[in-house]
């Protein structure tokens, strides 16, 4: 019996090893080699604090119950310009009230440093979203919290 040995098919083999380790490195180093250039006036920045604390009302008056359920601070850069209130009136009336919704911005101390309101005649049910228009603009890095509240007033 005469054993004949083959180095071809080991060859091949390592030579498939070598080629896969390569195009893999290729791949790899491609997918980490993209370059994105941005220019420094796209990029918002991010606020130095580390987080906002968020208070809401809600006024139950019968037949006018309704409640603050969410507020959004709206930015440009890091400056806040104006919000939105998302409130809900729980029940329907056969006449309207006057709903006043506030936002009302604090620093670090309690003080105010921004406020605005906006005032609705409203006789539905549901949640409504109310764009609050601020006093002032105001770095988003003073603020520390937001108190969002509503009010009832009279029929209208």
């Amino acid at each position: 019996m005469k054993l004949v040995y083959k180095p071809t098919s080991s060859l091949i083999f390592y030579l498939s090893i070598i080629i896969f380790l390569i195009f893999f490195y290729i791949t790899v180093y491609e997918a980490y080699s993209v370059y994105i250039s941005l220019q420094e006036s796209s990029i918002q920045s991010l606020p130095m604090r580390t987080s906002i604390q968020y208070s809401f009302s809600k006024q139950r008056n019968p037949p006018a119950w309704a409640e603050v359920r969410g507020a959004t601070l709206i930015t440009s850069g890091a400056t806040v310009t104006s919000a939105t209130v998302a409130w809900y009136r729980e029940t329907p009336s056969p006449h309207g009230f006057y709903f006043t919704v506030t936002v009302t911005l604090r620093d670090e101390y309690g003080n105010p440093i921004s406020s605005g309101s906006a005032t609705y005649c409203y006789s539905g049910y549901g949640e409504v979203i109310s764009s609050i228009n601020l006093s002032s603009d105001v770095s988003i890095d003073k603020i520390a919290r937001v108190e969002a509240s509503i009010s009832i007033g009279s029929r209208c």
